[in-house]
């Protein structure tokens, strides 16, 4: 009995051992190395500010932040708070609590952010000049399946000045099914349909839509018509398509261009005669199998009389297309011409109609008139700056009427026509 009851006590004893020894185990008591106590923590070791060394042009914003880094070596937008930020340099660009800066003028300062014991810093440079924005033109063009469209860029920098940026930007079509584009910004049709096109140089960018019509091309025409230049002389022009849904547009820049006599009047693929010899040349645009022609006739200087252009002409001019469509309008327009044979000078004065405000200020500085039609150059300051525009315009009796094209710095502006009466 004796031994039984030995055998008893020991069974508890040992059962009750392993109860306690595999209870705390289970329970969190103890447990493997791998448990959680075991785990290091993560730390906070450093911080770093995004973006780093950026430029800013005066008057823009950009927002910072603070990245945590961490000795597991993950990292975080969100590290903790109070972030402390300044500027070593208010006066070229300052800095709100939560990191958004504002440049303010040229020149070079050190952003700091500081969080906890940790701080970092970022040099901001804000240049004397830089890309503001940039413009894609023409705005929401509309072709037909197969054509092509010829895009321009054009930037706008923070010291008032534009200059033209069609082979240093990224060009992109969004829907290549419809459209696609080169490098040198000429998109062409695929499919109907509409394709965003995207400019992109650094972090600007400008958009358009490119239209893309079921419609076919029925016919081009060429103007003006019949031209009569002087040796020497050029002549631009114009080709635009009429399609079978009625529709016209401007195909200037999308045709062939090409001259009968290359010995009377060569012509550019823009369109633009220049006059070598006395005679007739025709002049065609073709596009595909549809063209259209006119004749421009080559004469020696043409008697003109002294009247023809002089005076005081008074009307409206027309912005038709533009990099910046808020351009796009009708305006007061004033010439004061004189005319000594066939070369013209004058000044201008060209006015916006609602507020009655000069808009800008200029002289033909070349100018001649053959067979009632000047061709000329003509520049003008706007905005501190001296633009060219080059066209040609056509008097008949008292009445004047032109088309212009306006370049800056050898960038495309805008088109325009005008319709003048002598005073």
């Amino acid at each position: 009995m004796r031994k039984k009851h030995s055998l008893s006590f020991l069974s508890m004893f040992y059962t009750l051992l392993f109860l306690v020894m595999f209870g705390q185990s289970g329970c969190g008591g103890g447990g493997s190395p791998g448990g959680k106590a075991a785990q290091a923590a993560k730390v906070l070791v450093s911080i770093s500010i995004q973006p780093a060394d950026n430029k800013l042009a005066v008057g823009k914003t950009q927002q910072f932040t603070v990245i945590g880094n961490y000795t597991d070596g993950t990292t975080s937008s969100d590290p903790g708070s109070p972030v402390n930020w300044s500027s070593s340099s208010t006066s070229v660009a300052t800095i709100t609590p939560n990191g958004m800066v504002t440049a303010v003028a040229a020149g070079q300062t050190t952003i700091t952010a500081t969080l906890g014991d940790f701080s970092n810093t970022t040099t901001l440079t804000v240049p004397a000049t830089v890309l503001v924005s940039i413009t894609i033109s023409p705005f929401n063009p509309t072709i037909a399946i197969n054509a092509a469209q010829q895009f321009t860029a054009t930037g706008a920098y923070s010291d008032g000045t534009f200059q033209v940026l069609t082979s240093s930007v990224t060009w992109n079509s969004s829907d290549t099914s419809k459209a696609t584009i080169a490098p040198d910004g000429k998109a062409a049709a695929v499919a109907a349909g509409s394709t965003t096109i995207t400019a992109t140089l650094g972090t600007d960018s400008a958009k358009t839509t490119l239209n893309v019509t079921p419609a076919s091309l029925l016919s081009i025409a060429v103007t003006p018509s019949n031209p009569v230049i002087d040796i020497g002389t050029t002549q631009q022009f114009s080709a635009t398509g009429t399609f079978s849904d009625n529709a016209t547009r401007d195909l200037t820049a999308q045709v062939t261009w090409s001259s009968s006599a290359s010995s009377i009047a060569g012509i550019t693929s823009d369109g633009r005669a220049t006059a070598v010899a006395t005679g007739t040349a025709a002049i065609t645009a073709a596009f595909g199998v549809v063209s259209g022609s006119q004749n421009l006739n080559v004469t020696n200087v043409t008697n003109v009389t002294q009247s023809s252009a002089t005076g005081t002409w008074v009307g409206t001019y027309t912005i038709y297309d533009g990099v910046d469509p808020s351009q796009l309008g009708t305006y007061t327009f004033k010439l004061v011409l004189n005319q000594s044979g066939t070369s013209v000078t004058g000044t201008s004065s060209l006015r916006y109609n609602t507020i009655g405000q000069i808009r800008a200020d200029g002289h033909f500085i070349e100018g001649n008139v053959v067979g009632g039609q000047i061709n000329f150059i003509f520049t003008y300051i706007k905005y501190s700056r001296e633009m060219v525009d080059i066209g040609t315009a056509t008097i008949t009796d008292d009445s004047m009427t032109g088309s212009v094209i306006e370049n800056y710095n050898g960038g495309y502006i805008c088109s325009y026509i005008f319709s003048l009466k002598k005073l």
